[in-house]
């Protein structure tokens, strides 16, 4: 460890107070970080996958509503031809 700092120069500015300075430490601190970064990137991976279902719900029933609408108005269009109303 570095006198002056206060850091463990083995793992990259660990602080003191987590790395005793053995190599092995380190590494497992490193591998812990890493593992609880990943779980919360699955975390965040859960999420994003069930808004995205959600979006592609609404985008599917959307389309679907936009696609009945327009059969109306053609529907109307129809309609109003037939009664001369146009």
């Amino acid at each position: 460890m570095s006198a002056t700092s206060g850091f463990c120069e083995k793992c990259n500015k660990f602080r003191k107070r987590h790395c005793d300075g053995n190599r092995n430490t380190c590494m497992s601190i490193l591998f812990d970080a890493i593992e609880e970064l990943q779980q919360e990137n699955n975390g965040w991976q859960e999420r994003y996958y069930e808004l995205d279902a959600g979006h592609s719900k609404l985008f599917k029933d959307f389309c679907k509503l936009q696609k009945e609408n327009e059969q109306l108005r053609t529907q109307v269009a129809q309609m109003q031809k037939a009664l001369n109303l146009k």
